[in-house]
């Protein structure tokens, strides 16, 4: 099966067996394509930036691995050499390396080719008398997509060709080409196809140095047999991120081209690889390290020492002098180190016959020394031993991946399941362009912001692996003819405002996309992966669908001529719908699979109802606990229920009086509550009032009563006719208080008060105002008095003496509680301060006690110390020693470099101003030829108009013409009918004279003339035959004068049309004259129109090429220029280079004696710190102190426990004392005060009674209109809601194509309940969001039964945009639902996070496919799902790395660009997303290496604990190991690469990890980027 690249399929892995000897430079291109004499190429038309179509040609290099885009047609061999030649490229070709190229894509899907289409302006002949429209979709485009080198991405390559996506590090454009002829097309596709695959398969035989240096070689735009100065190995060395200085550098450089005796200071590719391992060894030491603590050093030393078979005789003759290792060495260590106990020793052999066949940098110096072939050396390779670098070049390669490679297989899983037994790769919002081209950190307004849209996503989602994607289709502004797909809720680009349509909803679908991608060209980014890629598993397109129906069926009509005619989709009326299982991915290869509505009968008109979009369906539940009874039945409300609710609001009398409209009905229905709600409010203010005035009435009244000792009966026999009057006129008064003249109205805060209070409820919703009546328990007065009679005044006046004597009594009880409190609480006292003098001498024997451990573990540490400071200082001073020396050196050096650079700057003087003349005379013919073009463009335009002048005057009398020639037509017609008529008449009189003879001479006509008549016969037959024939002989004569007279006029008319004819005939041969006279003018304006036009553009093309050879020269200038500025910079530094070498030459020797002397003081000082006794006899002491203070402490402890028992009785006694004391005197004065106001308090009581009951009256009245208005305004309010509800269901329901349903084979449906979704057929789906799946695990029923129900269906989990707000990355954790078994975890690829890498690692099983096999407990029916699994604990420690790359970055960031970077100081970051931990979601772990200074070639962490961690999931943990650039100015981090890989995919041993971009592409300077770490399964 071919998969995509990227992923599992950007690894390279060892050659399958002998590797092949078919190589670059011995492929045999098409004739067509070679450089010989005779072919010029094929012609081709590159798209420029705006779209534009030019003509170029294309061929290949000599070796095959360039292919040239040259700017003219090639006419001769000698002109293709001159311009394929590398000094020449600049000025009329451009270069792809084959090597940069990623893929050939078949399609016309890029942005180029959008501009292109949407100009309709390019016509493409595909044969000979055949024109087709771009915008039609020719079948001959092509598109190189490439990764643009640093030395070309200035000039040549960049201009005219678009940029695909890009980095900060490997930025990715597209050559965009159109093929007319379609036999050139095939050959130049398949060609380009077949050079990337062989470039693909050397690489696997070729050593990673090899390779490293020949990514570097192209970056700097060299060929691979040129030479590199000491400048461009100095840039080499930067972008390796070598952790020495330039002046070291340049040592390093002259001194090695020295013993290769070589005149001139340039190296070629081989003698690069050999001075690389120097600088390796040279990094190590610059950082203060030294090549031991390599981990492939000591690895290496432990296998080889071990080695029982120890080097043979003939080992320096297969493998020179470089020590080596046995097969069975190798064994040993994979068996007891890797732990790959199955390996045996044939395939020890066949790796080592692998290893040694790969091409080293000694290899091709020897090949290009002696000329020997490489298919012979390859038949004498040994499997028996292998180097040291091909050891490290296995353990740091991709086949000793710590992800198992047999895991990473296309087709480890069985394919024949049905498809919600996998986990399906899955993007969210597709379309959206990127944010950032790198791994950032996007602000949140810019995530929660974020709508514009890009084609090329869809192209980004199918290579990284998604198999799902996400089209949100509306329908198009300005009623465009096509459906379109984008973003909702953040308006429309460009200032684009649609127009009104008669549907609100469609205007609002309208006006809230934002930027547009048409669903066509969706389709056929889809259809040209798949071509491209036939084996690929299903993918499924997951349409929102908010198109009205007439582009519902232009959806429906794309999707069958796109992807139906190349029978690319899916057809539902295949599937056995019986069985009740989905279908497999592996009877779905190379199909597309349609999710989206279904109805329940696919018929003309059917609805759907539309409540499972993304934005409408992230809801979170309102009880964010973990309570057991919460489960998914509170949402009742399915597809049926919404429908009969539309069916019956729309029957209703509501919808019949007010219209057909939800949003009028709605605002009258919130009008009418409104109303209704102000009413209610008002006369539940003036219950309230008047309430209050009766509440406070009656308590007045009840509080009289019981002070005067009266009870209700007594009151009622009491006549007090004489206040009737005072009462009536105090209770007017309170009336309008009541009312609201004398009282502000209520808040409905009283709500809250005492029972019989009305409610109204001020929780609104979206439209209206819900009030409601609470339940009144309102108690008149007279029972409320009845029961609270007060008690006779006998009693009271009885106790009051003995009250007296009481309080007397208890005075004396509580003066004894206080005396006894007072001696407890000094007791208390005098033991807590003993407690507390335990507890501070515990405490300082403690602190004793530490300090002298502490003063113990400080002598330890100090005598380690001194004794590696010792070694350390004996180290410095033998290397001062050897500065000192190569100081002097240096000196000498330095001022050769002096008399050299004085020696550059003249000539590059006269360079500088010989490129400045070049420069402005290339400027001036520049400005000259496009003035010309300029000149020719506007006699072409004035030709043109003359030209369409005459041709226009050409039209109008062909016109003139075609009018005369009609004319005279129509007079032959005329004279033709006159004619025809005259003919007829002359006839028909000629008829009527020979009849007119027959009846003259008959007998019977003879007979009447004469006057003779039959008398013997009168009957009526006889009369009537001789009135007859006097009678047609009378007709006959009639008729002939008719007819004479109007053959007269026919003859007369025809003459007067013969003379009509002829004028108009001299009229159309006049016209026909002028017309060929002003034809001929016309034919000469329009040749020479076309000839005009040609020649503007030839001059338009001049002009171009004009000033792209101003623009270099421009650029050579200016180089030039930086060159002398350089040069000087270099005479300033050799310089200051020269005289701090003699200063450090005196400083070194300096220091090597101040090292010696301070080293022997330190080993002296070493020595006395190793005597620790007296230390330990302090500790022993110091530890029998704190144990007997230990027990003093407990012993205070309890006596003042016991104290403040006694405390706390005293305490009780006291206080229940004094507050019977306090009783007895309070009741004494009460009984006091009773007496004397008795008589005044009756009187009150009594006219506080009749006032309180007449208010009690009042309000009870208010209260029943305040009801009647509350019951009102709940009625009102009721039909507001419903209203609002019909409205919102209604904007769900939606009509749905018949042809689009039928297409659709997996169907969208809100999750309701769970009894409903377990019971729907295996082609519905729920999509649910991450708060929600976060919120259904922490029940265990809804946990168990989202399993379930992923075990038959399928399941989508989308990110929240809710839950976006709390936290700064655009996806959220994947492990989570993966572990609930949701199949489809939607993931955001506009913005790159942990979580994104999470995934792409994770989908790195079964081939990079995008299909992964859930375990069985996922799957199968019957098993009890249960979150646990069997645990694993992993240690990882990070050892070293090799080749880290520069951080990406967007452009530039904080004043920082990528190239002030300098070199990284990198630190590696092991973080593990795990599942679910009983039921809980487990948080990430994550550990963090100290950070390398200044390495990113080699750097080396050693570390020695490492990360332990224990995997609770591993069927879907997953470890994500990133490394980063720690900045120490602002503590902040930036990403490097990382690589991700799942738990279940792990190995142990020693092993490498490849790395990864953000884009998760293993390409460029990250073709190289690996660390190396020890994992060990400890459970």
């Amino acid at each position: 099966m071919t998969i995509a690249t990227g992923g599992q399929g950007a690894l390279r892995a060892l050659p399958s067996s002998l590797p092949s000897t078919k190589t670059l430079s011995s492929y045999d291109p098409p004739k067509k394509l070679k450089m010989e004499e005779g072919y010029g190429g094929i012609d081709v038309i590159k798209l420029s930036k705006g779209g534009k179509p030019q003509h170029r040609t294309i061929v290949l290099s000599e070796n095959n691995r360039q292919v040239l885009v040259t700017t003219n047609k090639i006419r001769s061999f000698k002109a293709l050499v001159k311009y394929a030649m590398p000094q020449k490229k600049e000025v009329a070709a451009r270069s792809i390396d084959i090597s940069t190229i990623d893929r050939v894509q078949r399609s016309q899907h890029t942005k180029r080719f959008n501009l292109a289409r949407s100009s309709r302006s390019l016509k493409v002949s595909t044969s000979p008398g055949s024109d087709e429209s771009l915008s039609d979709g020719p079948a001959n485009a092509l598109s190189i997509v490439y990764r643009v080198s640093a030395a070309s991405s200035g000039f040549s390559i960049s201009e005219g060709i678009s940029v695909k996506k890009s980095n900060g590090v490997t930025p990715y454009r597209t050559l965009d080409l159109i093929v007319p002829s379609t036999s050139d097309y095939e050959m130049l596709a398949t060609t380009l196809e077949e050079l990337v695959s062989i470039y693909k398969e050397e690489q696997n035989v070729m050593d990673r140095n090899l390779l490293l240096l020949e990514y570097h070689w192209v970056e700097l735009d060299k060929e691979l047999s040129d030479l590199v100065s000491l400048n461009e190995w100095i840039q080499i060395c930067d972008k390796l991120n070598v952790p020495i200085k330039k002046t070291m550098l340049t040592s390093y450089f002259k001194e090695f081209a020295r013993e290769l005796g070589l005149e001139e200071a340039q190296i070629s590719l081989p003698e690069a690889a050999a001075i690389l391992e120097i600088i390796r060894i040279k990094s190590l030491k610059a950082i203060g390290q030294s090549p031991s603590d390599e981990a492939y050093s000591q690895i290496w030393n432990e296998v080889r020492t071990s080695d029982p078979m120890g080097p043979t005789e003939d080992t320096a003759e297969n493998v020179g002098e470089e020590e080596t290792i046995s097969a069975v060495a190798f064994l040993s260590f994979i068996r007891s180190h890797q732990k790959e106990f199955k390996a045996s020793l044939d395939e020890v052999k066949d790796i080592f016959l692998k290893l040694n066949s790969q091409l080293n940098p000694m290899d091709l110096l020897k090949s290009e020394s002696d000329g020997g072939d490489r298919a012979e050396s390859i038949q004498n390779v040994s499997n028996n031993r292998i180097t040291k670098s091909k050891f490290i070049s296995y353990l740091v390669g991709d086949a000793n991946d710590l992800f198992d490679p047999c895991k990473g297989k296309v087709g480890v899983n069985n394919m024949n399941r049905p498809l919600n037994h996998y986990w399906i790769n899955t993007s969210h919002d597709s379309y959206l362009a990127p944010l950032y081209s790198c791994y950032t950190q996007a602000p949140m307004d810019k995530l929660m912001g974020h709508s514009q849209t890009d084609l090329d996503m869809y192209h980004v989602a199918l290579y990284r692996g998604a198999r799902c994607l996400e089209l949100d289709v509306w329908d198009p502004p300005y009623d465009g003819p096509e459906p379109v797909v984008g973003r909702r809720g953040m308006g429309v680009d460009n200032g684009v405002i649609p127009p009104p349509a008669s549907s609100p909803r469609r205007m609002a679908m309208s006006k809230s996309v934002s930027s547009f991608i048409r669903f066509s060209d969706v389709i056929r980014v889809v259809r040209s992966f798949l071509l491209s890629y036939p084996d690929t598993f299903p993918i499924i397109l997951n349409i929102e669908n908010h198109c009205s129906i007439d582009y519902q069926e232009i959806m429906a009509d794309n999707l069958r001529d796109i992807l139906g005619s190349a029978k690319l989709l899916h057809d539902p009326s295949t599937n056995t719908k019986g069985i009740g299982i989905l279908p497999s991915p592996e009877s779905l290869r190379g199909k597309v699979i349609v999710k989206g509505k279904i109805p329940k009968v696919i018929r003309e008109g059917g609805t759907i109802v539309n409540d499972d979009f993304d934005d409408e369906n992230d809801f979170l539940c309102k009880n964010d606990t973990d309570s057991e009874e919460e489960d998914m039945s509170k949402d009742d409300e399915d597809e049926d229920y919404i429908q009969g609710f539309v069916d019956d609001f729309e029957s209703s009398n509501l919808t019949n009086k007010e219209g057909s409209n939800p949003a009028e009905i709605l605002r009258i229905a919130n009008q009418e509550a409104q109303i209704a709600k102000e009413e209610a409010k008002a006369a539940e203010s003036r219950y309230f009032d008047m309430k209050i005035t009766a509440d406070t009435a009656e308590d007045h009244a009840l509080s009289l009563l019981t002070q005067a000792g009266l009870s209700l009966s007594d009151v009622e026999e009491m006549n007090f006719s004489s206040e009737e009057t005072l009462n009536h006129s105090t209770l007017n008064q309170s009336s309008k208080t009541a009312s609201g003249e004398g009282t502000a109205p209520m808040s409905n805060e009283i709500s809250k008060g005492p029972q019989g209070a009305l409610h109204t409820d001020q929780q609104e919703d979206e439209e209206g105002l819900e009030v409601e009546l609470i339940d009144s328990h309102t108690t008149a007065i007279s029972s409320k008095l009845i029961s609270s009679t007060p008690p006779t005044n006998k009693k009271t006046f009885e106790r009051t003496d003995q009250g007296m004597e009481v309080q007397d009594f208890f005075g004396n009880s509580v003066d004894d509680a206080r005396s006894n409190y007072a001696k407890a609480d000094t007791e208390l006292l005098a033991t807590s301060q003993k407690t507390i003098n335990a507890q501070r001498e515990v405490i300082k024997k403690k602190h004793e006690l530490s300090a002298a451990r502490e003063v113990l573990e400080n002598a330890k540490h100090t005598e380690q110390e001194l004794t590696m400071a010792a070694k350390r200082a004996a180290s410095a001073a033998r290397s001062n020693k050897e500065h000192a020396d190569t100081a002097q050196s240096r000196v000498r050096a330095v001022q050769q470099l002096v008399d050299k650079a004085k020696d550059q700057a003249g000539s590059s003087e006269t360079v500088v101003v010989t490129a400045l003349a070049e420069a402005k005379i290339s400027e001036e013919r520049a400005k000259e030829a496009e003035t010309r073009a300029s000149r020719a463009l506007a006699t072409a335009e004035k030709d043109r108009a003359r030209a369409d002048s005459e041709t226009k005057k050409e039209d109008t009398l062909e016109g003139e013409i075609a009018a005369s020639k009609k004319a005279c037509n129509d007079s032959n017609s005329k004279i033709a009918s006159s004619r025809r008529r005259f003919d007829e008449a002359k006839a028909s009189l000629s008829l009527v004279k020979e009849h007119l003879k027959i009846i003259e001479g008959s007998a019977e006509f003879r007979n009447e003339q004469k006057g003779f008549s039959s008398g013997t016969s009168s009957d009526d037959d006889d009369h009537t035959h001789k009135r007859s024939a006097k009678n047609t002989h009378i007709r006959k004569k009639e008729e002939k004068k008719e007819l004479e007279k109007l053959v007269k006029q026919l003859s007369t008319e025809s003459e007067r049309e013969e003379l009509t004819r002829r004028r108009n005939l001299s009229v159309y041969e006049e016209k026909a004259r002028e017309a060929k006279a002003c034809a001929k003018l016309a034919s000469s304006a329009r040749r020479q129109a076309d000839h005009s036009a040609i020649v503007a553009e030839q001059l338009a093309e001049h002009a171009e090429e004009e000033r792209e050879a101003a623009d270099l020269r421009k650029v050579a200038k200016e180089r030039a220029e930086l060159g002398v500025e350089h040069i000087e910079s270099h005479l300033d530094s050799y310089d200051a280079q020269l005289s701090e070498a003699k200063k450090a030459a005196e400083e070194t020797s300096y220091l090597a004696a101040q090292s010696r002397l301070r080293a022997e003081e330190l080993a002296k000082q070493a020595e006395e710190a190793k005597d620790r006794d007296r230390q330990m006899q302090d500790i022993d002491r110091k530890r029998k102190a704190l144990l007997h203070a230990e027990q003093e402490y407990k012993i205070t402890a309890a006596e003042r426990d016991t104290a403040e028992y006694k405390v706390s009785e005293a305490r009780r006694l006291l206080e229940m004392s004094s507050e019977v004391l306090s009783s007895a005197q309070i009741d004494a004065a009460a009984e006091s005060h009773r007496a004397h106001a008795e008589e005044h308090a009756q009187q009150s009581a009594i006219s506080a009674y009749r006032k309180a009951n007449f208010m009690r009256k009042h309000a009870e009245d208010a209260k029943v209109l305040a009801s009647f208005a509350l019951t009102n305004a709940s009625d009102k309010a009721r039909a507001a809601r419903q209203t609002l509800e019909y409205k919102e269901k209604k904007a769900k329901v939606a009509q749905i194509s018949v042809n689009l349903a039928s297409l659709t084979f997996l169907h969208s449906s809100r999750l309701k309940y769970w009894e409903k979704s377990l019971a729907l057929r295996c082609c519905h789906m729920h999509s649910v969001p991450e708060g929600k799946i976060r919120q259904m695990i922490r029940n265990q029923t809804n946990r168990t039964q989202l399993i379930e129900f992923s075990k038959t269906h399928l399941l989508r989990t989308f990110p929240s945009p809710q839950m976006q707000k709390s936290r700064s990355s655009a996806n959220f954790n994947p492990i989570l639902p993966w572990s609930t078994g949701s199949q489809m975890v939607a993931m955001d690829h506009f913005a790159c996070d942990d979580f994104l890498l999470v995934n792409d690692g994770f989908f790195r099983q079964n081939g990079s496919t995008g299909y992964v096999l859930k375990p069985d407990l996922l799957t199968r029916q019957g098993i009890e799902p249960s979150p646990k699994e069997n645990e694993e604990r992993w240690n990882f420690k990070v050892l070293s790395g090799y080749c880290l790359p520069k951080p990406e970055l967007e452009g530039t960031r904080k004043g920082l660009t990528l190239a002030s970077f300098g070199t990284v100081h990198p630190r590696v970051r092991i973080t593990l997303f795990d599942g679910l931990v009983g039921g809980r979601e487990k948080r990430p772990t994550t550990y963090t290496t100290r950070t390398v200074s200044r390495n990113g070639l080699n750097p080396v962490w050693n570390d020695t604990s490492g990360m332990s961690v224990v995997v609770s999931s591993p069927s879907t943990a997953v470890f994500l190991f990133s490394v980063w650039n720690h900045n120490d100015e602002n503590g902040t981090d930036d990403f490097i690469a990382a690589a991700s890989i799942p738990a279940s995919c792990l190995r142990e041993g020693y092993r490498s990890i490849p790395l990864f971009d953000s884009q998760h592409k293993r390409c460029g300077a990250y073709s190289f980027a690996s660390l190396l770490v020890k994992g060990i399964k400890e459970l």
